[in-house]
Parts: structure tokens; C-alpha cells; sequence
């Protein structure tokens, strides 16, 4: 009897340490992939092609810049007759028009029109920082030129045969038909490179009933029937009050005119 007490005993000991190792082994185990597991990698995916992530938007205002800046390579020049009939022979940069915020903010306005044309994207608000902007004159030309060759040209000075914008100074207007032809000359050039001109004008001398030194963006001309000369001259004006319900700032008006305006100013420059 003894004997086989003892080997029941010995049965239920290895039976229960059987059981215990199972347990163990359980334990140890590596747990399988929960459905949390599960979220947290779509979440990762979810980011990776989140339209409002930061990372892409910065990716995707980059490819707009991009564009844009593709879309000023191709040099967009309108180069058309408008009327089947019209033989005048019209020529202008596709310059993207803007009003001006701040009542005398129009130079830091203007230089923001030239360099978004050039792909350059600069604010007014920054431009008139840089420029020294002040109430109530507004701008001085030499400043405004200088910050513009800076963002355009990587250089504030501009030196003899390097490339950047000029101010010309005018002293007869159409008493001096020197100056009118140099200025045609210019324009044409102007154009033709992709470059709009920057201009002062004294507005009582173009807008009646109103007064003040102003500054605009020159981004064409009209030739006359024959194409020997230019007649008229396309300009984008910031100014509020002198928008258009269907032009908007576009206007035109003669080179003799425009240059006889600026006789009046303080500073009655022109930069090409």
C-alpha cells in the first residue's frame, strides 16, 4: 500500500508541475497585434498624406511658386491688335495689378507689382519697412529703387555695367524732345527684357481734382497705325480712388503727358 501511495503522490506532483510550465509559457509569450497596433499605423499613414500637414503645405506653395515663376520665364508679353480693324499694334507685360493698403504706401506697392512679375514675392507692408516709408511723404524714390535692385538683383548699389534698375531724372518733359525719345527707347527695351518701369507722376497733372506726388507701374504702350512710333502708354495706378469697375488700375495716357507730370514733383524721376 505504502508503494502505491507513493507513486499516486509522484502522478500528481509531475502532473502539477506540468501544469504550472504551461502557465509560464504563456505568459512569455509575444502578444499579438492589437487593433490599437493597428490604428496607430494608419494614423502614421494618415500624416504621411495629411494635405493639412505643415510639411505639405509648404511642399505645395512651393510647386505654386514654382509655377509661377515658370509662367514669368515664358515671359508673358500681350502683343495683339484688339479690334480685327485696329491697326495700332499693342504691347504689355501681363503685371499682376495691386491697391495700395496704407494711403501712402504707392511705392512700396509698385515695387511689389514689379518683382511678383519677376516671381518675387514681397508684401507691401515689408517693402515699405526696407524703404523707410514715412507720413506723410510716403517714399523717396532712391530708396525704393535701392530695395528693389536688392530683391531683384541681389545688390542695393547698382554699379556701371551691372544689371539693375536706374533713375532718370526729368528736367524739359515735352519741351525736351531728347528726353521723350530716350524714354520711348527705354520703354521698348524695357519691355521687350521683361521688366516693367517705375514712374512719379504730380496726379493733379493727369487725374483733376486731385493732388499729390504718386508713383505707378508703366507695363506697355500702343504703337501709332504706321509702328514707327509709340501713342499711348499702358500704366497700373495703386491708388484706391482711381480704380476702375472694369479695368481697375489699368490706364493710359500719353508719354508727353506722363513725362510733363512729373515737372512738378519733388522728385520727378523714372527708373529702367
Amino acid at each position: 500500500m505504502k508503494i502505491i501511495k507513493l507513486l499516486l503522490n509522484a502522478i500528481l506532483i509531475v502532473s502539477f508541475l506540468c501544469g504550472c510550465s504551461k502557465n509560464i509559457d504563456k505568459k512569455e509569450d509575444a502578444p499579438p497585434k492589437t487593433e490599437e497596433n493597428k490604428k496607430e499605423d494608419n494614423k502614421v499613414n494618415r500624416q504621411e498624406n495629411n494635405p493639412n500637414d505643415k510639411n505639405n503645405i509648404n511642399n505645395n506653395e512651393a510647386i505654386n511658386k514654382a509655377q509661377d515663376e515658370e509662367k514669368f520665364l515664358n515671359n508673358e508679353i500681350f502683343n495683339t491688335r484688339e479690334n480685327p480693324k485696329d491697326t495700332n499694334r499693342k504691347v504689355r507685360l501681363n503685371v499682376i495689378p495691386q491697391v495700395q493698403k496704407v494711403w501712402y504706401y504707392c511705392a512700396p506697392t509698385c515695387i511689389s507689382m514689379i518683382l511678383s512679375y519677376r516671381g518675387i514675392y514681397v508684401d507691401q507692408f515689408t517693402l515699405a519697412k526696407e524703404m523707410g516709408t514715412y507720413e506723410p511723404f510716403g517714399t523717396h524714390n532712391k530708396d525704393a529703387i535701392r530695395v528693389l535692385n536688392k530683391y531683384m538683383f541681389g545688390n542695393e548699389i547698382s554699379d556701371t555695367g551691372q544689371a539693375s534698375y536706374h533713375l532718370e531724372v526729368v528736367v524739359g518733359g515735352v519741351k525736351s524732345s531728347q528726353e521723350i525719345s530716350l524714354f520711348k527707347q527705354r520703354l521698348k527695351k524695357n519691355i521687350k527684357d521683361g521688366y516693367p518701369i517705375y514712374l512719379t507722376m504730380d496726379v493733379s497733372k493727369i487725374y483733376p481734382g486731385l493732388k499729390g506726388e504718386h508713383n505707378v507701374v508703366v507695363i506697355g504702350y500702343i504703337e501709332t497705325e504706321a509702328g514707327s512710333d509709340i501713342k499711348y502708354v499702358y500704366y497700373l495706378d495703386p491708388a484706391p480712388k482711381v480704380q476702375d469697375s472694369v479695368y481697375g488700375g489699368l490706364k493710359i495716357e500719353t508719354v508727353e503727358r506722363l513725362l510733363n507730370s512729373m515737372l512738378t514733383c519733388e522728385e520727378p524721376n523714372y527708373a529702367w
